[in-house]
C-alpha cells in the first residue's frame, strides 16, 4: 500500500510538471504568434504608408508640371496678344523690370508728395 501511495504521488507530480510544461509551451507559441501578427500588420501599415506617399508625390509632381505648363501657355498667349502692341517678350516673362512711362513717373512723384 505504501508503494502504491508513493507511485500515486509520483504520478501526480509528473502529471503536474507535464501540464505546467505544456501550458508554458502553449503560452510561448501564442506569444510568438501574436508577435508575428503584430510584425506583419506593422509591415503592412508601413507598406500602405509608403504607397500612399509615393502616390501623393506623383500627384504633386503631376500637379506641378501641369501648373508649369499652364503658366508657360499663359505667358506665350500674353506674348502673342501683346506682340502687336510692341511690348517686349522678356518684359512679360519677367526677366526685365517694366519700364515706366514718363507720365507715370510724374504721377507717382505727385502722389508721393
Amino acid at each position: 500500500k505504501m508503494i502504491l501511495n508513493i507511485l500515486r504521488k509520483a504520478l501526480k507530480k509528473t502529471r503536474k510538471t507535464y501540464m505546467q510544461a505544456y501550458r508554458q509551451t502553449e503560452n510561448r507559441k501564442r506569444m510568438y504568434k501574436d508577435a508575428l501578427i503584430r510584425l506583419e500588420s506593422k509591415m503592412r501599415f508601413k507598406k500602405v504608408i509608403k504607397q500612399a506617399l509615393r502616390v501623393k508625390a506623383k500627384e504633386d509632381a503631376d500637379r506641378f508640371v501641369k501648373a508649369l505648363e499652364l503658366e508657360q501657355t499663359a505667358k506665350v498667349k500674353m506674348i502673342t496678344r501683346n506682340a502687336d502692341v510692341g511690348v517686349d517678350a522678356k518684359q512679360i516673362l519677367g526677366f526685365e523690370p517694366k519700364v515706366q512711362s514718363m507720365t507715370q513717373k510724374v504721377h507717382d512723384r505727385e502722389s508721393y508728395l
